[in-house]
């Protein structure tokens, strides 16, 4: 995709300890043509700003398997 933008917002959850992606998330799967099983590896490139560089290096060949 080049190096085009989403925005994505994120919110984080304390009692589970983790994240999740919202508004913004289905877009970026549209457009970029994120399928389920497809792996995405999340570069944090400015942590003061939480932006991240997204390589989507395609399905995990293990998935087959299980």
């Amino acid at each position: 995709m080049g190096r085009k933008s989403w925005f994505v917002k994120v919110n984080y959850y304390q009692s589970l300890c983790g994240c999740r992606f919202s508004k913004g998330w289905r877009k970026f799967m549209k457009e970029c043509k994120v399928e389920i099983g497809d792996i995405c590896l999340f570069k944090l490139i400015d942590e003061r700003n939480f932006v991240f560089n997204v390589s989507i290096v395609g399905k995990n060949p293990l998935a087959v398997l299980l």
